[in-house]
């Protein structure tokens, strides 16, 4: 794994997450959010997150 690669996919991610949720875009609520950057935690960390 490469550490700063991961935190750079994580925290584009979130960004993304965090702008379609201001924007009001339909298909992204709070919990679809959490679900996404869940299912990324859990494939970037199969062994420690679950």
């Amino acid at each position: 794994y490469d550490p700063q690669a991961i935190a750079l996919a994580l925290s584009a991610m979130l960004e993304g997450l965090w702008l379609r949720l201001m924007m009001g875009t339909e298909d992204t609520t709070r919990e679809t959010a959490l679900q996404a950057a869940n299912a990324f935690l859990a494939a970037a960390f199969p062994k420690h997150y679950g």
